[in-house]
């Protein structure tokens, strides 16, 4: 009889556990809250109103009785929020506080924050929402109508003791969130990079077609590019239309200055040949526009010339 030896192999595991990282969310001289110095990306009334002797954009009475905050139209309350993720695709809510008052004017009131999913020492990703406290966030409230500004998606490295600002641009922070300084509209100066920029599309409202579309004069062979925008909020819907007839696809909409007060749509041609010689021109429409005629139509452009 052969003796068999058995040889059991034990497996351990352990459960790797990390620092969890920890900022204080708060605002510098270098990364205000602002409100729009177009007085367009305001609520209709908001644009004329000053206080202490400033236009809204400037003033430094931000909350309390009487204040910027509390004059707005519809008294709004403004939450700052700061969301944080391991990648800008994957940001979630982690704090919120308020704006400050008069002493902090342009700045939030700071909040520790421990986050659970970051682990302190790894670079993570940042974003500051402000938006009325009726909505969940910027991107809710400008389709609501109500208020809302961001700051640009940042990175900044979290810490295992103590909590540094997330502002702090020297390590071991590393914050890239870079400096915003403005000038309000009553003083002399250039406007700076805006931090965090607070506007709204209470109304909500349509202002005017702009750029109209222009006609264009090309070679066979050529491109022409037609280009119709509109300064309203919410943005609108576009369609172009060859001849009276809606051109599938043509449909496409770009946001600049914030999230739908400023778009334009373009429609490109290319190789253009003499069967696209004809009128061009492109419908906006939003039923949220409501009593101010629910759509609009730019001038038509006349045939193309070749």
């Amino acid at each position: 009889m052969k003796n068999s030896l058995s040889l059991i192999l034990l497996l351990a595991t352990t459960t790797l556990a990390f620092a969890q990282g920890k900022l204080s969310f708060q605002v510098n001289s270098d990364n205000l809250i602002y409100f729009a110095p177009d007085t367009t990306l305001l609520a209709p009334g908001d644009g004329s109103k000053s206080f202490g002797g400033f236009p809204l954009a400037g003033s430094g009475a931000y909350t309390g009785p009487g204040s910027t905050i509390a004059a707005l139209s519809g008294a709004p309350a403004l939450i700052a929020g700061l969301w944080a993720g391991t990648s800008p695709s994957s940001l979630i809510l982690q704090t919120t506080t308020t704006i400050g008052d008069f002493n902090l004017e342009g700045q939030v009131n700071p909040v520790n924050c421990t986050f659970v999913n970051l682990p302190a020492g790894v670079p993570a990703w940042f974003q500051v929402q402000v938006y009325d406290s009726r909505s969940r966030d910027a991107y809710a409230a400008t389709s609501a109508g109500l208020y809302y500004g961001t700051s640009p998606i940042f990175q900044a490295t979290p810490q295992a003791a103590g909590y540094p600002p997330i502002y702090q641009r020297t390590t071991p922070v590393s914050s890239t969130w870079a400096p915003g300084r403005y000038v309000p509209v009553d003083y002399p100066g250039t406007h700076g990079g805006i931090s965090v920029q607070v506007m709204g599309c209470l109304g909500p409202y349509f202002v005017q077609i702009t750029p109209q579309p222009t006609n264009q004069t090309v070679v066979l062979g050529g491109t022409a590019i037609f280009y119709a925008g509109a300064r309203a909020c919410p943005p609108p819907q576009y369609q172009w239309y060859f001849n009276g007839v809606s051109i599938p696809g043509a449909n496409d909409c770009t946001v600049t200055g914030g999230y739908g007060s400023i778009s334009y749509s373009a429609l490109q041609i290319a190789n253009a040949q003499m069967t696209n010689a004809g009128i061009y021109y492109a419908v906006l429409s939003n039923p949220s526009w409501g009593s101010q005629g629910g759509s609009f139509t730019p001038a038509r452009v006349p045939p193309l010339l070749f």
